[in-house]
């Protein structure tokens, strides 16, 4: 299945499912599956930067037409390996809020308030406490619109006692060197691609924010950008989790573009 779901048993039942767990199947029967015609929004594509011409234009917006269901607003989640926040025995670490005036506290609670309807941030009572800050975005919006701000966490101290597990990062030199007769060189930029990181279950108290409210919230994905990710505000271990799902899910030149990386879980 596409999507993760719990079934009880009373629905099992009068939709008359049947379990295979040999083959790790789920039987429909036939008269239970309705169809429903898939109505897709044309992919909306800003080529006003580019230099191709119409013509070019036009087979580009086929192209992304023809693959609509890769493309969403919505960042999804990936369940190849989970981020987890390794401290030992330290820890708990708390911080106190940071003092905003009016206009910005309400900045803080859109934001926050927009994460919890996305799931991306949920009530927990934790002994860790982290301070919410936000940094402008140089994006021209007038200063009191919620959406001139970029939303972060200020894990300075929880940082400082995170044992980060080594892992190479690819050297960029080294993948456009093994690039052989290449006519067209492209890069991936995911969106909000750290909001799409899901925290381990055992650590996500360890997120918890501390704000102007009786109540903290944990992140479900972690929030740090690819700007700051070497910023002592965010966290600091996503790149290397990221680094393990590109190198275990992704294909080197070397190897070609058919044969998949080799993996090896660590002990």
């Amino acid at each position: 299945m596409q999507y993760q779901c719990m079934l009880g048993i009373d629905f099992m039942k009068e939709t008359k499912l049947t379990l295979d767990f040999d083959q790790k199947s789920l039987i429909i029967p036939d008269d239970q599956i309705k169809q429903l015609p898939k109505v897709e929004k044309p992919v909306e594509i800003d080529l006003s930067n580019t230099k191709l011409g119409e013509g070019q234009k036009q087979k580009l917006r086929n192209l992304f037409n023809g693959f609509k269901g890769l493309f969403s607003d919505q960042p999804g989640l990936t369940h190849v390996l989970n981020h987890e926040i390794y401290t030992g025995d330290k820890g708990p670490v708390v911080s106190r809020p940071y003092r905003y005036d009016r206009v910005k506290q309400g900045i803080i609670d859109y934001h926050i308030e927009k994460m919890l309807q996305e799931g991306k941030m949920c009530p927990i009572q934790s002994p860790y406490a982290s301070p919410l800050v936000f940094t402008r975005k140089n994006n021209g919006l007038p200063p009191d619109s919620p959406e001139a701000y970029r939303f972060m966490i200020d894990y300075c101290k929880l940082n400082a006692i995170t044992k980060y597990p080594r892992y190479p990062l690819p050297v960029i030199d080294d993948l456009i060197t093994n690039i052989p007769h290449t006519g067209i060189m492209s890069t991936l930029d995911l969106k909000s691609g750290y909001f799409q990181l899901v925290i381990s279950p055992k650590d996500i108290e360890k997120t918890a924010i501390e704000q102007q409210r009786p109540t903290s919230y944990t992140k479900r994905m972690v929030l740090s950008t690819i700007e700051r990710i070497f910023d002592p505000l965010g966290l600091l271990g996503p790149i290397i989790t990221w680094a393990k799902i590109f190198m275990k899910r992704l294909w080197l030149l070397e190897l070609g573009w058919s044969d998949e990386l080799p993996y090896k879980e660590e002990e």
